[in-house]
């Protein structure tokens, strides 16, 4: 009995999402220009910076899972601006789709962190 509980604790323990794991996760285009390249540095940015609670609000907002299951997150991105700009998410096919118009990280990471803890996700079946 004992070495079942051990092995259950070991199995969550791999679930729960580091750094590391949710940024070996995502795929990017092959191909991006410059401004698609700033964005990308501050998406990986703010994955090394997440504590525990950011990464699992991430995989929940992109995955619809708050633990690590190993699934690739697909980015692409949008020219939004102005008051619709926001990233988004599509959980069916862990796909995010980032704006490349953000002037500097800390405005990436405060928009991103706003989304992250609204705790009003929509989510549509379309």
């Amino acid at each position: 009995m004992r070495i079942e509980l051990q092995n259950i604790a070991a199995a969550y323990d791999e679930l729960q999402p580091t750094s590391r794991k949710v940024m070996k996760s995502i795929a990017y285009p092959a191909t991006m220009n410059v401004q698609q390249e700033h964005i990308s540095r501050y998406l990986s940015t703010f994955l090394r910076e997440a504590d525990e609670q950011h990464l699992s609000l991430f995989l929940r907002f992109c995955t619809g899972s708050d633990l690590f299951l190993g699934k690739n997150i697909t980015v692409s991105f949008t020219q939004l601006e102005g008051f619709q700009r926001r990233p988004t998410a599509h959980t069916c096919g862990c796909y995010l789709e980032l704006p490349v118009n953000y002037d500097n990280y800390p405005e990436f990471r405060h928009e991103m962190n706003k989304v992250l803890e609204s705790n009003i996700w929509v989510m549509d079946i379309v």
